[in-house]
């Protein structure tokens, strides 16, 4: 359980420099998605934006490098979770609202394989906080548009 505190201190500590970090650097709208990165063989997390600019890294600790599928658990179990609960946190505390980025943007975390798993999506009207909400969503909009054209 320690071990999961002192992830949780170094994933808040990596979102609030990378909220810094998007009040200074974006002048203009061009930026719409935000990726985490989760490195297993180092145990490090880094936040990127649309165009490959690191925002801010992070070592999280935990077990040694060379056990690799203790290191995907983290991934899985616990770093999903812990982020988007702070993700959410800032989100409630308005941190980007003063953001200049465009909307919709997203929070997306990536693993080693590129697996991608939606954290956050902020519009200005919508919050969406899981991915679970969007599975499903191609297909109901294919059969409402060929519903609608058939008419």
């Amino acid at each position: 359980m320690k071990n999961k505190e002192k992830i949780a201190t170094a994933v808040k500590a990596l979102l609030d420099e990378c909220v810094k970090k998007m009040h200074n650097l974006y002048k203009e709208e061009e930026i719409t998605d935000f990726y985490i990165q989760f490195n297993p063989s180092d145990n490090s997390l880094r936040i990127v934006d649309d165009e490959e600019t690191v925002l801010a890294t992070a070592n999280i600790g935990g077990q040694n490098s060379e056990d690799e599928s203790e290191a995907e658990d983290i991934n899985t179990k616990m770093l999903k979770p812990l982020i988007q609960d702070e993700l959410t946190k800032l989100n409630e505390a308005k941190a980007f609202d003063d953001v200049n980025v465009f909307h919709p943007f997203s929070f997306v975390l990536e693993d080693e394989d590129e697996t991608m798993h939606d954290l956050l999506i902020v519009d200005d009207a919508n919050l969406i906080i899981d991915d679970e909400l969007l599975k499903g969503l191609d297909d109901d909009l294919d059969s409402f548009i060929e519903k609608l054209l058939s008419e």
